[in-house]
């Protein structure tokens, strides 16, 4: 945790900061992911107006434990040049084999349920980080962990909210969302045509929805979670 301070904030930690991360990581409300995205999220490092090239160079020291290689780091300033977003870079870092090691190697879970909650507040309904209080994870983080829900359920509030149907859909962007939710993948073009095929012929958005809660492919990523899917 201390390695967060001093590399992404540039200053070393407050005792009952360091003590608050620390319980939360060892009692694994929070995964490695969250954390780094609250750090990189803060008030206090937003303020900072890093550059591009030292945000990247952070990235690398913080979540990779070294300095950038040349090929990676080029690749990444291309990214943020052509226009793709601090946060996309984030989650590459994230996503990462590196960076699961490096949580390994802490002893440490790289995500947690508070991660598949913000997937359907970031994927379904489109919201920015900023635009997530850390009150909403937090309710729908308990009532997980709590399994007052199981995660299928906490899938299908979202889709059927008010917020979700304030922003109509085609075919193609419904079904790159649920498999980008549900799969934690990009929509291959068959599976496209052969869920494009079953709404042209009448099946409705609700009849789909259920194939993909009922799937192995969510079922596995419930499983990731640790949470039920039903």
């Amino acid at each position: 945790m201390e390695r967060f301070y001093t590399i992404i904030l540039d200053r070393p930690s407050e005792a009952a900061g360091l003590q608050n991360w620390t319980d939360a990581l060892v009692a694994g409300s929070r995964g490695g992911a969250d954390v780094a995205e609250e750090f990189i999220h803060s008030p206090e490092y937003m303020g900072k107006g890093d550059s591009d090239e030292v945000y990247v160079t952070k990235l690398y020291r913080a979540f990779f434990n070294r300095e950038p290689d040349a090929a990676g780091k080029t690749s990444w300033m291309k990214d943020l040049a052509d226009g793709k977003g601090r946060d996309y870079v984030l989650d590459g870092f994230l996503a990462s084999d590196e960076y699961k090691e490096l949580c390994l190697n802490y002893g440490i879970k790289r995500e947690s349920t508070r991660t598949y909650v913000k997937r359907f507040y970031t994927i379904i309904l489109g919201r920015t980080n900023d635009q997530i209080s850390p009150a909403e994870l937090d309710n729908w983080q308990v009532a997980l962990d709590s399994g007052a829900y199981p995660g299928s359920e906490i899938a299908e509030q979202f889709i059927h909210s008010p917020e979700y149907d304030l922003t109509p859909k085609d075919n193609r962007k419904y079904l790159e969302q649920l498999y980008k939710a549900f799969f934690n993948r990009d929509m291959d073009q068959g599976g496209y045509e052969h869920w494009n095929a079953q709404l042209e012929s009448g099946r409705t958005r609700d009849d789909i929805l259920h194939e993909f809660l009922i799937s192995n492919e969510f079922c596995n990523l419930c499983a990731e979670y640790g949470i039920r899917p039903y």
